[in-house]
């Protein structure tokens, strides 16, 4: 089966809620009455399925907006298309975003992103653009199992190595973002590894990791990158044996049609309920399930 760094962490945080986003029946939700507010096209979300699964739209997300989400998409389509263009890339027609408030803030913070590093001289030595935004599946030797990638950009620097290029999004006063937290991070793990066996004559040195953090009423948006975001080779094997573990775990769930959970996930400590409770806590019904519409399948090959 294939699996990515979003879905590991899904399963890892909770295997029920790994199931909702990608693994469930989503076409009740679209048969459920005239009212379709939400709803996406029916579309298969195949990129994280076994070849002979049934077609048919999989997966679940909820049918509220998420202004922050909706910020770092399309501040993601803008630094990609900048990025396709130095590249000598095609670019990707991107329609304006539907919510003007969060198309007017994705300009003016892109347009200070790119005076920031047109005049910032610790910029990392980015020498050139390898690739950008592909959609990689890559087989895990020994395994039945691939890792999907999709790598916002591979770049090249001026030592001669080569590296992922990561830009993440964050509101002010995150601590998500910090070299602590990348520094064992699965995410780094799998790209790290998956750059080594997608340019094998390549020297991999280091991940770069592009934080964006957006302006509020009392601090402006600011810029900053994390260029020595690096782990062993043994480190990254060992984030592949974890992988491997639960693809290995999720397609016996899917043979024995039942998926274990952890209800002490339901809720964060910070007390924000998962997206899922709703279905699991207050019960799978028609008007819980009118909460959410069919995922995307955003590892499109693309």
């Amino acid at each position: 089966m294939r699996l990515d760094n979003s879905a590991f962490t899904k399963y890892r945080f909770c295997p029920l809620a790994y199931f909702e986003r990608y693994e469930a029946d989503a076409m009740p939700l679209v048969q459920l009455g005239n009212d379709t507010r939400g709803i996406l096209a029916a579309t298969p979300n195949d990129a994280l399925a076994l070849d002979e699964q049934a077609p048919g739209p999989k997966g679940i997300v909820p049918t509220a907006p998420a202004p922050d989400r909706d910020f770092g998409s399309r501040f993601h389509q803008l630094v990609a298309n900048a990025r396709r263009g130095h590249a000598g890339l095609p670019l990707v027609v991107y329609p304006d975003w539907p919510d003007e408030d969060i198309e007017l803030e994705c300009r003016a913070i892109w347009a200070q992103y790119q005076a920031h590093y047109a005049t910032d001289p610790t910029t990392p030595p980015i020498a050139r653009i390898i690739s950008v935004e592909r959609t990689e599946h890559i087989a895990v030797p020994g395994t039945g199992h691939e890792l999907t990638v999709r790598i916002d950009a591979v770049v090249g620097f001026d030592d001669g190595t080569i590296g992922p290029l990561d830009t993440k999004t964050e509101k002010h006063g995150s601590r998500s973002n910090t070299r602590e937290s990348w520094a064992g991070r699965t995410q780094a793990s799998l790209y790290l590894w998956a750059c080594r066996q997608l340019y094998p004559q390549a020297a991999v040195s280091r991940m770069v990791v592009d934080v964006v953090t957006r302006g509020s009423a009392k601090f402006p948006a600011s810029f900053r990158r994390m260029d020595d975001i690096a782990q062993s080779p043994e480190q990254q094997d060992d984030a592949i044996r974890n992988v491997v573990q639960v693809a290995d775990e999720i397609t016996a769930y899917r043979l024995g049609g039942w998926w274990p959970s952890n209800r002490n996930s339901c809720v964060e400590w910070t007390g924000r309920p998962c997206e899922y409770y709703p279905l699991h806590v207050l019960g799978r019904t028609d008007a819980n399930l009118r909460l959410y519409r069919p995922a995307e399948d955003y590892l499109s090959d693309t």
